[in-house]
């Protein structure tokens, strides 16, 4: 077990978006319950809105790194965080694939794998099986814990003042006029702040697990302690949306 695999709670990862710009529009529908793509909406993602956006080198499927907090200021940044095996994220990769081919020049997209149950292999094989253009990394577990995200998908939409503009599981409406109102901002003068986010170190056989804070489903504390017990612990990470399909994977 590693600390990304604690401060991940659920691990089903997927998006669909789609916006207008410069006059231009493009067909989509919002999800909907039932839906293959549809994940409900986590009130805590919406906290994120207006904070600082998050000062983050992430390493790419082809070995190089993109350094998130360079484009701030500059252009609007788009982070899409995924799965392989989500089935809601592969029914809605196509709404990704439409919104880099919209807005690919104008904003910084990145595909970025949860890095829980995928290995580069992987992912190289889904991007490349998927017809996927623009860049995509994997995280560490970092991003994902400095986010608090407890479920997918998971879109976080940066503006050029480096402030996160939108942040939540689904697209539609609510992502489009997100989109649409970045790029019509102008670039910004003033000295853009960012979030620190701190690296995780994977844990080895052996190594003692910290102890982690989570939420239970009325919201109270629920902790998983660090130190010896008198029973072995085991934690199964999943969703709601995930038992549909999780006989079948």
């Amino acid at each position: 077990m590693s600390r990304r695999h604690v401060a991940v709670l659920a691990v089903c990862w997927c998006l669909t978006s789609i916006g207008r710009a410069a006059g231009q529009k493009l067909d989509y529908a919002a999800g909907k319950p039932g839906d293959p793509g549809y994940v409900a909406e986590d009130p805590q993602l919406a906290r994120l809105v207006g904070m600082p956006g998050p000062s983050i080198t992430l390493p790419t499927i082809d070995g190089g790194t993109i350094d998130i907090g360079k484009h701030y200021g500059r252009k609007p940044v788009y982070l899409k965080l995924w799965a392989s095996y989500c089935l809601p994220c592969r029914a809605q990769m196509p709404g990704l694939e439409k919104i880099y081919e919209a807005f690919g020049a104008r904003m910084q997209i990145v595909a970025v794998d949860a890095g829980v149950g995928d290995d580069a292999a992987k992912v190289r094989a889904f991007v490349t099986g998927t017809k996927l253009r623009m860049p995509v990394a994997i995280d560490d577990g970092s991003l994902g814990a400095w986010l608090k995200m407890e479920a997918t998908p998971v879109h976080v939409l940066i503006g050029r003042d480096g402030r996160i503009a939108y942040a939540g599981h689904q697209d539609g409406p609510r992502l489009d006029a997100a989109i649409r109102q970045v790029l019509a901002d102008v670039p910004t003068s003033a000295p853009i702040q960012t979030a620190k986010v701190e690296s995780l170190a994977p844990l080895k056989p052996g190594d003692l697990v910290p102890a982690v804070g989570l939420r239970g489903p009325d919201d109270t504390p629920v902790w998983f302690m660090r130190g010896p017990t008198r029973r072995p612990r085991a934690v199964l990470f999943t969703a709601t949306w995930c038992e549909s399909y999780l006989k079948d994977t």
